[in-house]
């Protein structure tokens, strides 16, 4: 099984050959360039995409989702059904938003390489409890960045509000 993967650089890469894993995810990336392109992107259908990358690669290439310090103080919720039903207590959240991914791919993405670079570094999921989902939204960047951050920078928002991530998204 051929892994280039989380992280490798587009620009390095160039038109080197794929193995048939990484053709999935360029097709997906294609999809979304093109959806992140379109005149009137539709938001669902793009975060179905983002998610169904996180979906393959948890699936077929081993990743775990990050997980944040109060998902590890709770963990007995997350790993038993009957205190856990239909996400009481926790979200799969993304963590860099939907729509700054978006706006991103749409201004800076010329090709599926670059986008599937970029869409590598920046579309990690983490789990995280409601109340730290909360302290996203008081914060107001439950879709949006701090002010200065990194488009790709999977800790920040995070780290605005005092949310410590004790695993990261990984292979």
């Amino acid at each position: 099984m051929n892994h280039i993967f989380p992280y490798f650089s587009g620009s390095k890469l160039g038109r080197s050959k794929f193995s048939i894993e990484s053709d999935y995810l360029l097709v997906k990336s294609r999809e979304i360039l093109f959806l992140c392109q379109s005149p009137y992107p539709s938001k669902k259908s793009i975060g179905e995409m983002y998610c169904e990358i996180n979906g393959y690669q948890v699936r077929h290439q081993g990743y775990t989702y990050g997980q944040t310090q109060g998902f590890n103080d709770n963990i007995h919720y997350a790993t038993n059904r009957r205190y856990n039903p239909n996400g009481k207590y926790f979200v799969i959240e993304h963590s860099v938003p939907r729509d700054v991914m978006t706006e991103y791919i749409r201004e800076n993405c010329r090709d599926e390489h670059e986008t599937l670079d970029y869409i590598l570094k920046a579309n990690h999921p983490f789990i995280v409890t409601k109340e730290e989902d909360k302290l996203l939204s008081d914060g107001k960047l439950k879709s949006s960045m701090p002010q200065g951050a990194n488009p790709w920078d999977v800790t920040a928002r995070y780290n605005a509000v005092g949310i410590k991530i004790v695993k990261p998204w990984s292979n």
